[in-house]
Parts: C-alpha cells; sequence; structure tokens
C-alpha cells in the first residue's frame, strides 16, 4: 500500500474516532509522520481493558471507540480488534 493510501486511512480513522460523523473539526487537525516512538511503563499497558470505569476513560476514551465502530465497516472493526 502507498504512502498515499496509508495516510488517506489514518485520517479517516482519526477523525471518525475525534469527531464521529461530524467531520466539520476536520480542517483543523493533521495527521503527520511519527519521529519516535517510546513504549509505556508496564502499568500502562491496556489500561482500557482494566481501567473501564475510570472517569477519564468513560469520558474521554469509550465515546471514541464508539465513534469508530459506527464508522469503521464490520469488516475492518475484525482487524482493528474493536
Amino acid at each position: 500500500m502507498e504512502a498515499r493510501s496509508r495516510k488517506k486511512i489514518a485520517e479517516s480513522l482519526y477523525y471518525a474516532t475525534e469527531y464521529g460523523e461530524d467531520l466539520s473539526q476536520q480542517d483543523h487537525d493533521q495527521v503527520v509522520p511519527l519521529n519516535g516512538f517510546y513504549p509505556a511503563e508496564g502499568y500502562h499497558q491496556d489500561y482500557l481493558k482494566h481501567h473501564t470505569d475510570n472517569p477519564y476513560i468513560v469520558i474521554n476514551d469509550l465515546p471514541k471507540i464508539q465513534n469508530l465502530k459506527k464508522a469503521v465497516p464490520r469488516t475492518l472493526q475484525r482487524i482493528l480488534i474493536l
């Protein structure tokens, strides 16, 4: 898959996650290449899975996951494990 296609997919998933069906905000954000990656400490791994009732997770993350599930076709959901 060429870089433009991967970027388009990444942008689509990002906007679907952030804004659900309302893509009016997409002009304010951009998807750029990652310059580096540092793995988090062990206690951060699978945080959502182990802290589903944490207020931050409930307010910020769970709605984004629901938006993504609505926006992404079922076949892609299986690949992304949503």
